[in-house]
């Protein structure tokens, strides 16, 4: 395989790298501001935090599954589980917590928009990462 064939194949590898992490921070975002476009903010409570496991390249360590409850305009109450983990210390049982919920799906409510908008910039940014190297890869030798 010549050079020139490497360098092409890798450049794919990494436009195809960018287009997962791009339609990844896309749906992210869209999907939390579609959340909070009609959302209604109220107060809940954590309720439990399940001890969990999350793996790094280096190490193992400990994380909670965080469970809160909250009161719909209704005065429903419904009990669901954080789409985020938290770190020991973070957050305790009986803590008040901002919630958000669409009045039609309320187990779908979020607790954190920030973590999910910061999660889809990440991806948006290894987005823009991954395209500008395939394309400095594939201009760069055509220069030298």
């Amino acid at each position: 395989m010549s050079d020139q064939t490497f360098l092409t194949l890798f450049a794919l590898a990494a436009y195809a790298f960018a287009a997962i992490f791009f339609s990844a921070g896309y749906y992210l975002r869209s999907k939390t501001r579609r959340i909070l476009d009609s959302a209604v903010a109220t107060k809940g409570t954590i309720v439990s935090l399940e001890p969990s496991v999350s793996m790094s390249s280096s190490s193992i360590y400990k994380v909670f599954r965080v469970f809160f409850k909250f009161k719909d305009m209704q005065g429903v109450e419904h009990r669901v589980q954080a789409s985020s983990y938290a770190n020991p210390g973070d957050c305790n049982v009986g803590d008040i917590i901002d919630v958000f919920y669409d009045p039609r799906i309320p187990q779908k409510a979020i607790t954190d928009p920030k973590t999910s908008f910061q999660m889809a910039r990440i991806c948006l940014g290894a987005a823009i990462a991954a395209g500008i190297v395939a394309t400095a890869m594939i201009l760069l030798p055509r220069f030298l």
